[in-house]
């Protein structure tokens, strides 16, 4: 998210769609709320993980994959360990959620960080159950951003009125 800011500002882009740290807030973005969706991890049919209810601590024995640094998600699930006297089991690998990722994960213990608004369709295509954990997360929605000195093209207006209304018909964000 970091580096897509930068290209924000940079006038590389025109919208960045995810979730500001806290240092990114302020004056020069504006922030438009789409889903209040949480991350989640993943795995495949008949993972230990997925049968009940589990802890952080019992995620630790197996690998994950988590998305690269520098990722506010990412860096709140390692303090959390830190922070409960633990370390990591396992190996954990960097990468962004894809495909080959996916197909990893459904054939293998390795546990994959997702989205919850996508896990239905990561169950259909790949046969990985959701994880049930309450993660140590604190987390603002997802969003829409966009520099407060600069109107969108109409390209940019376009698509971002049409990323609003799929995410209102899917439910993602109130009326």
């Amino acid at each position: 998210m970091e580096s897509l800011l930068e290209r924000l500002d940079q006038d590389l882009v025109d919208v960045v769609i995810g979730r500001l740290a806290s240092g990114f807030s302020g004056d020069q973005y504006l922030h438009e709320p789409l889903c209040d969706d949480l991350p989640l991890f993943v795995a495949r049919q008949g993972h230990p993980l997925t049968q009940r209810q589990v802890s952080l601590e019992d995620l630790l024995g197996f690998p994950w994959v988590l998305p690269e640094q520098p990722n506010i998600i990412r860096q709140q699930l390692e303090f959390a360990v830190r922070d409960m006297g633990l370390r990591f089991g396992a190996d954990i690998m960097s990468s962004q959620a894809s495909p080959l990722t996916f197909r990893l994960a459904s054939n293998s213990d390795t546990i994959v960080l997702a989205s919850q608004c996508t896990a239905k369709e990561l169950d259909a295509l790949y046969r990985l159950q959701p994880v049930i954990c309450k993660l140590p997360l604190h987390l603002g929605p997802i969003a829409a951003v966009t520099r407060s000195d600069k109107s969108l093209s109409k390209a940019a207006a376009t698509f971002l009125k049409q990323l609003k209304h799929a995410a209102k018909v899917n439910q993602l964000i109130p009326d």
